[in-house]
């Protein structure tokens, strides 16, 4: 009666909902580094699996745990991975304090992965090294603190070197010097000594004329006629040379 036929065939569909499905795993969570100071900072890292069907984006929460349970908010953001894939978040984790701590990761959906357990130790003064040639790799700060003391004592021996040179230079020219200055004072004393002799020998021969040339006169006084110069010359009283006026 104007009704549908009797035995139509009715389709029917399966329905899937496509969403997206976080997940972590127990090593998703990893640092850079695990030898930490105070004051110093390690890169973390979490992977986060999108197991789902869609592409989708989720919060995640970081925070520091220490050993007596105490929390502390590190950094809050999200992460955007698609279907079948993984999506990474990256930190900086800097410890304000020392003592055994770690990282947790916790997703919006209830999700979480903890990192490595490390002892963070407190900050220690540089040493004499470290001030010089900073945060480098151990061998390559050796291999240059070494050069730089070889250069330091190849300059002290050259100017140990020098110095000396210099001192035997200078104690050769001066017993140069005092040589001749003996040579030169040598050769003045013997012309004094030939001056002396020659000195002693015109008195001698001088007083020799005179003794012989002198003459006693009526007077009582002894006369000596000079003629060379036409002069007279008597002895007084006191046995004094005096010349005749």
């Amino acid at each position: 009666i104007g009704g549908e036929p009797s035995g139509l065939m009715i389709s029917t569909w399966n329905m899937e909902w496509l969403q997206p499905k976080f997940e972590l795993s127990p090593s998703a969570l990893s640092y850079s580094r695990l030898l930490i100071d105070v004051g110093e900072t390690t890169s973390v890292q979490l992977e986060v699996e999108n197991t789902g069907s869609l592409a989708g984006s989720i919060d995640v929460i970081f925070e520091s745990v220490e050993f007596d349970g105490t929390r502390e908010l590190i950094q809050r953001t999200s992460v955007t991975a698609e279907a079948g894939s993984i999506g990474l978040v990256t930190l900086d984790w800097g410890p304000s304090r020392p003592g055994v701590q770690w990282v947790v990761a916790t997703l919006e959906n209830g999700e979480t992965s903890s990192g490595p357990t490390v002892d963070v130790r407190a900050a220690e003064e540089p040493s004499f090294g470290e001030k010089v040639f900073g945060d480098v790799n151990p061998i390559i700060g050796t291999i240059t603190g070494l050069l730089f003391f070889s250069v330091i004592i190849t300059l002290l021996v050259m100017m140990k070197r020098m110095t000396a040179n210099q001192g035997s230079k200078i104690s050769y020219d001066w017993d140069e010097y005092s040589s001749e200055l003996e040579d030169d004072e040598d050769d003045d004393y013997e012309d004094d000594e030939d001056d002396d002799d020659s000195d002693a020998g015109s008195t001698q021969q001088s007083d020799g004329a005179l003794e012989t040339d002198w003459v006693k006169g009526a007077d009582g006084y002894w006369w000596y006629h000079d003629k060379a110069t036409n002069e007279w010359w008597y002895k007084d009283a006191d046995g004094e040379i005096v010349k005749h006026p």
